[in-house]
């Protein structure tokens, strides 16, 4: 912005307040003397602020206030950018932590939180379906020898079978439906 710009700016705005000025000494010249002082006192009031926010809106809504205001905050932005940049280089070279370096850590940790709680409640749904099938087990009276509920078959034994082309509840080796064969010995 050039001197000249800055100059007629300036002087526009001291226009803008000459007539203001102007207008409220109209306005308190203009009230009836036979009204009681309270209310001229009134009326001079309302008149005097009714001039001011008429010229502060005209002033606020022009052109030349509306520019000034727009490069006054896009300075103020490209400062802080250029701040911030310049703290970051600085705290580089002396091999110390920048706040965007802090910022990465806590985004990555973050998505790590997230991952991490999403695969326990997968695992929680497991167990709660693992602990159901085996209630249900218990309760239909299937034992096996250590006194425990005998397990339906797992995932691994359920993919088996299922490329083995059997049925995914029963074992992959054949023998009785629901009971596991015992380890070391042939089902047949």
């Amino acid at each position: 912005m050039d001197m000249t710009t800055m100059s007629e700016n300036a002087a526009a705005f001291t226009r803008m307040w000459a007539e203001m000025a102007t207008q409220m000494m109209a306005a308190s010249m203009s009230f009836n003397p036979t009204s009681p002082p309270p209310e001229a006192s009134r009326q001079v009031r309302g008149a005097m602020f009714d001039s001011m926010a008429r010229q502060l809106d005209e002033f606020m809504r022009s052109p030349q206030f509306l520019q000034l205001t727009k490069q006054w905050t896009d300075w103020i932005i490209n400062s802080r950018i250029q701040l911030n940049d310049w703290l970051t280089g600085l705290r580089h070279d002396t091999q110390g932590t920048a706040r965007e370096d802090i910022d990465n850590v806590m985004v990555s940790i973050s998505h790590l939180e997230t991952r991490m709680l999403d695969r326990m409640e997968m695992l929680a749904a497991r167990l709660d379906a693992i602990s159901t099938r085996l209630d249900s087990g218990a309760n239909n009276g299937h034992k096996n020898t250590a006194g425990k509920a005998s397990a339906l078959p797992t995932k691994g034994e359920k993919d088996a079978a299922e490329k083995e082309g059997a049925e995914p509840d029963q074992p992959p080796s054949g023998g009785t439906p629901g009971r596991r064969p015992k380890r070391g010995s042939s089902a047949g």
